[in-house]
Formats: structure tokens, C-alpha cells, sequence
């Protein structure tokens, strides 16, 4: 029913200063060929038109710290500005850490990014698990994330899960986040969540995805949203009739960057689906609010 290429989210980088990349997620073309048949055969259409405050549904989100050292401080250093406020480059593994604070700023993000969906997410419980393994060597390729998740993941298919690591390890190089999908909670409900580079959450070092945007990002993908270059120039794009066409993954903040000259509109590079930096990133269209009710409906339970 559907043609499309695979989805490409991984770059490895070579040397230790590997550009960032925004995404890890990643479907074959069989996979979200499967996926997109189901979602048509089964879903459930969204109420009437969505309108600012008609209805909305609160998400509660668990928050999972893996860490890789001690911290004196234990994470708890309060601050009220985000913006390149850290610890003492002398407090032991200052830089491993998700601070309390940060973990608030992360969730107001959030509730900024989806404004305009009627989701909202409130932080119900955090966690911290030492675990150099997990910390270094979690992706969406492997088993590491299913161990990790197994072990820590509480609620439904309607619960966010968030998991901070390090992305350290030779194979992670570069990764800043990846999340899983709506479709695939009915056959693996233990790994639904989001996985996210610590240094990734408001005010951290990965600069330039250090605004918090990488979570709104991921939760897009939890929410059922494709990343806005699917497809590239093939009319079924990322099944989102009001995202423009976009050939391959937009980085930095390329305004009037036209990847398919042929197809109406310039690319989507303010978008949250695509790869540009934080500072560029600014809304989800009118499009995706549709589609994302319609797949949390269906697939979450979740009523907009």
C-alpha cells in the first residue's frame, strides 16, 4: 500500500568530536510499512476539530537518571536559570548528572513544545541508578535498552518514561535521543519511552541541542510523529499533509533551504520532527496535532 525508503536516524560520527545528531530512532521500511497498514485499519478518528482548551490530558512522566559516578551534591543543586548554569568543574562527576532543577526545566519544555496539542506532562517520580553499562552503551539497536528498561519502566501504554544516559560508548557516538512508537506498545510494552543525552536537557553542554528540544523531539515519536524528512521528496512523506517535502535531515538553521524544488513550500527546518538546532525549532503543524491525537487514540488510550 505504501512505498517507503528507511528511515534514517543514525549517523556515527569518527573522531572524538563527532557532530551531534538529533535522533536515533529507526524503522525499517517493512516496519513502518506494517505499522502505517495497521494505524489505517484500525484507528481511531480524533474528535471534533481541535481547539486551544477544548480538552486536554495530562501525561505523567517518570524520570530515570542513569548515572555513571557518585555525586556528592546528589543531583540536587538548585537553580532557577538554566542557561549554562552548572556545578563546580571539581565536584566529582559534575558532568554526569541531571540535576532536580534541570529535570523541572526539562518537563516545562515540554509543556511549551506540546501547547498546542492538549497534552500536558507532570513529573511524578524521578530515579537514579548507577550503571556504567547502560550509561555508555543504551541505543535503540540493542539490548542494553531493554535491560535498562525492563528494570526501571513503570505504567502504561498512557505513562511517558524518560531515561537520561551518556551515549558514551564507540557505537553511540554523536546520538543525542531516541524514542519509541505508539504502534510498537501492544508487542513490547517494556521498552515504551524515551531515551535522552543527559547533557541534552535545558542549560547542558551539548550545544547546539542544549535547550531541552531533543525531548520534545523524542516525545513527538511517542506520540506517533515521523521525523519530517520521511520519505524525502515522495508525495507520502512523512503522512502529514501540511509538512512540506523535505529531501534529508535540515542541521543548524538553513533558512530557505527548498531540498525538493519541485514540490510546493520550503523546508520545514522550524519544525520540532526535524534535526536543526534548538534555537531553530519553534512548533508542530495543525497536521501533526491531527495525526498524533488520531495515533494516541488508538494506540494509548488517550482521548483529545
Amino acid at each position: 500500500m505504501y512505498l517507503l525508503a528507511l528511515l534514517f536516524s543514525i549517523v556515527h560520527a569518527t573522531t572524538a568530536a563527532a557532530a551531534l545528531v538529533r535522533c536515533g530512532s529507526h524503522l525499517s521500511t517493512d516496519e513502518v510499512l506494517a505499522a502505517e497498514a495497521h494505524f489505517e485499519a484500525h484507528k481511531v478518528r480524533a474528535l471534533a476539530d481541535h481547539q486551544a482548551g477544548f480538552t486536554s490530558y495530562n501525561v505523567e512522566v517518570h524520570f530515570h537518571v542513569i548515572n555513571s559516578g557518585e555525586s556528592p551534591a546528589e543531583g540536587n543543586v538548585p537553580y532557577d536559570n538554566y542557561n549554562h548554569l552548572k556545578l563546580p568543574s571539581t565536584t566529582p562527576d559534575h558532568d554526569t548528572f541531571a540535576r532536580d532543577a534541570q529535570i523541572e526545566d526539562q518537563i516545562a519544555v515540554l509543556n511549551e513544545g506540546f501547547a498546542d496539542t492538549g497534552l500536558t506532562f507532570t513529573l511524578v517520580n524521578t530515579t537514579r541508578t548507577l550503571n556504567l553499562h547502560w550509561f555508555a552503551n543504551a541505543n535503540a539497536r540493542n539490548s542494553v535498552d531493554a535491560e535498562m528498561k525492563r528494570a526501571l519502566r513503570v505504567g502504561g501504554p498512557e505513562t511517558l518514561n524518560i531515561f537520561t544516559v551518556g551515549f558514551t560508548s564507540e557505537d553511540n557516538a554523536g546520538t543525542i535521543g531516541y524514542g519509541t512508537y505508539p504502534t510498537g506498545y501492544a508487542n513490547n510494552p517494556s521498552v515504551d519511552g524515551i531515551v535522552l543525552l543527559f547533557s541534552s536537557l535545558p542549560g547542558g553542554t551539548a550545544a547546539p541541542y542544549d535547550e531541552g528540544k531533543t525531548a520534545i523531539h523524542e516525545v513527538g515519536h511517542w506520540v506517533g510523529l515521523y521525523h519530517t524528512f520521511q520519505n524525502a521528496c515522495r508525495p507520502i512523506g512523512d503522512f502529514v499533509d501540511d509538512t512540506p517535502s523535505e529531501a534529508w535531515e535540515a542541521t543548524g538553521c538553513p533558512i530557505g533551504r527548498d531540498s525538493c524544488p519541485e514540490d510546493p513550500g520550503l523546508d520545514p527546518i522550524h519544525n520540532y520532527m526535524d534535526y536543526t538546532d534548538d534555537a531553530c525549532v519553534t512548533h508542530f503543524t495543525p497536521g501533526q496535532v491531527e495525526r498524533l491525537r488520531m495515533q494516541l487514540a488508538t494506540y494509548r488510550g488517550i482521548t483529545l
